[in-house]
């Protein structure tokens, strides 16, 4: 049973899990403190600049990181910011409002953010 078990897992490695990057048309204006918490904080699911490590490598943990990228980029992306429209960043601001634990993120402007502790 447990060859079998170990069969599937080795077996399941070959499986393709996309873990590109595309590129960021935008570069996100913000003070340099709250750039960082988005970056350290958000950016690994919500922008185009994942950091992918080693470990979300192994299926099934990749399918899984994977899959909750894919979301969290739908729900918002700050690599591609300024392809929404005024209020569809506030409406993400809102949303982002009502999400953070750590901080709250208010929108300032067109392409700009601040977090508030």
């Amino acid at each position: 049973m447990a060859a079998v078990a170990g069969a599937v897992f080795v077996a399941l490695q070959f499986v393709p899990v996309d873990t590109s990057n595309p590129p960021a048309t935008v570069d996100i204006e913000a003070p340099a403190d709250v750039k960082e918490i988005l970056q350290r904080s958000c950016y690994d699911c919500h922008s185009n600049e994942t950091r992918w490590p080693w470990y979300f490598r192994i299926a099934p943990f990749s399918w899984l990181a994977a899959h909750d990228v894919e979301e969290g980029r739908e729900h918002l992306n700050f690599s591609e910011w300024d392809q929404l429209s005024t209020e569809d960043q506030v409406e993400a601001m809102e949303e982002a409002w009502e999400e953070g634990d750590d901080f709250r993120v208010v929108a300032t402007g067109p392409r700009g953010v601040r977090a508030i502790r």
